[in-house]
């Protein structure tokens, strides 16, 4: 667990210093365009590997995935009286 802290704060560290330090050009779109390739792909392959093709996820299942890309907070959440509750499923996504 302790390598996984390490990495995530340096990934951390690495984008509050490009985000406040780096002219916001073609270098620093560069590294956004990156970050939600990156992201992207990690989405899929964890798609893909949590669920099988022949079975239909449950609630466990859903609650096990979203915990595990730390997501299931915001869905947990009680949404606000003037918004769907789809709406706050798509701003988490």
């Amino acid at each position: 667990m302790r390598v996984v802290s390490l990495v995530r704060e340096g990934s951390y560290r690495f984008n509050g210093i490009t985000a406040a330090t780096m002219n916001h050009d073609e270098a620093w779109h560069f590294i956004q365009l990156g970050k939600y390739i990156e992201r992207a792909c990690n989405i899929c392959v964890m798609l893909d590997a949590y669920f099988d093709i022949g079975k239909h996820p449950d609630d466990l299942d859903w609650v096990g995935l979203l915990s595990s890309c730390a997501a299931f907070e915001p869905i947990a959440r009680p949404a606000p009286p003037n918004s769907g509750r789809n709406e706050s499923r798509i701003f988490c996504f």
